[in-house]
């Protein structure tokens, strides 16, 4: 579920690279790091990506300030991202603005060059009056991949200034196209646009029913809708899950969603996260109820990381299985780490100081990745 709009600002600077991180056999695909940046305004989307490519220090692709978290393709030629429009920068910038969940952009970038174009916009009559607010915007969830990797779904409403909407719109882009329709228009389920996942079990998005209770509804390219059923969780508990009998399922936290029966079970072991692309690299386990640690699975190898105190925040795994990145902060400096797991061996790839500079990581695209149940 999207959050309420909070103001802040944050300063910060990128520490060099501590440690010399194991090279595989030829060179890395690019990982994506999403680094909230000192921007003067006080945006919901603070980040800058960051391009770190095995070599050296990470390299920047942004100088925005106002970007959201990227979102890797199944094919990792792209990311997308969300970014404040600068319709709405102004109006903050003579402070004004709007209450409640700000209007976003999306835009789409080739890796590793960094081109990028938007392909959703704010609407023309969008501007700032002269009270310094803005007239109407477009608020827009994350986007989600087709499994396919030639669309992009995501929700959106249309607000105007002291007018809530009652409705939300669920839309695709075609990257081959270029072109973006409507699918479906649906009710405003929460503050903020609902937040939809693609998988090969559909487009899936959580609702509450005339009760208030939570469930999810899935629907198809043409937004047909295939199943409803109850759901434990938010936007965010959602994934598509590979089960042991190599169906693709809906996952929330406990329970598995066969959309072509519309019916759902326990899910029976815990959920690991493997490469798409590299079906037998190695993997990350989360056992169940055990958020803040993984447990990693290489061959025969076996490294736990994450902490009670010091969760993993972010994780990220290399297109050829061979290496996962993850970000935590170090116990002993509160410094926040970018680490890298490869061949039994723990380095460093950035380290963001959070005392004399605070910054924060707020999301890692790396491979495109898939959830298995645990044999």
């Amino acid at each position: 579920m999207r959050k309420l709009f909070v103001m802040f600002v944050l300063l910060g600077v990128l520490m060099p690279l501590t440690g010399s991180p194991a090279r595989a056999n030829g060179p890395y695909a690019p990982l994506i790091i999403a680094i909230r940046s000192n921007g003067e305004l006080p945006s919901y989307y603070h980040d800058d990506l960051w391009l770190w490519d095995g070599t050296g220090e990470p390299r920047q692709l942004t100088s925005y300030l106002y970007n959201g978290a990227p979102i890797i393709s199944p094919d990792n030629r792209y990311v997308a991202y969300l970014s404040t429009p600068k319709v709405f920068l102004q109006a903050l910038k003579i402070g004004g603005g709007r209450s409640g969940v700000p209007p976003s952009n999306i835009w789409l970038m080739t890796i590793p060059d960094g081109d990028a174009i938007r392909i959703a916009d704010q609407p023309k009559e969008a501007i700032v009056d002269e009270e310094a607010i803005l007239s109407v915007g477009i608020e827009r969830s994350q986007p989600t991949w087709s499994p396919d990797g030639t669309k992009l779904a995501w929700t959106e409403i249309t607000e105007l200034h002291n007018a809530p909407a009652d409705e939300q719109r669920l839309m695709i882009y075609d990257l081959a196209s270029g072109k973006t329709r409507t699918v479906i228009t649906l009710p405003v389920y929460q503050i903020g646009s609902a937040t939809p996942l693609w998988s090969e079990a559909g487009i899936a998005l959580v609702a509450n029913d005339v009760n208030g209770n939570s469930v999810v509804e899935i629907y198809d390219e043409q937004g047909h809708l295939i199943s409803k059923q109850p759901f434990e969780g938010g936007d965010s508990d959602m994934r598509g899950v590979k089960g042991s009998d190599g169906k693709e399922y809906l996952g929330s936290r406990k329970s598995l969603i066969d959309s072509s029966t519309d019916t759902a079970q326990p899910i029976p072991a815990s959920l690991a996260l493997h490469s798409r692309t590299s079906a037998a690299g190695l993997f990350a386990e989360q056992r169940i109820g055990d958020d803040g640690n993984w447990t990693l699975h290489d061959g025969d190898m076996t490294q736990v990381i994450g902490s009670e105190n010091y969760p993993v925040e972010w994780l990220a795994i290399s297109p050829r299985g061979d290496a996962i990145a993850y970000v935590q902060h170090d116990d002993t400096s509160l410094a926040l780490l970018v680490k890298l797991y490869q061949h039994g061996e723990i380095t460093t790839i950035v380290t963001l100081s959070e005392i004399a500079a605070p910054r924060f990581i707020d999301g890692l695209a790396w491979g495109a990745i898939e959830w298995r149940v645990m044999p």
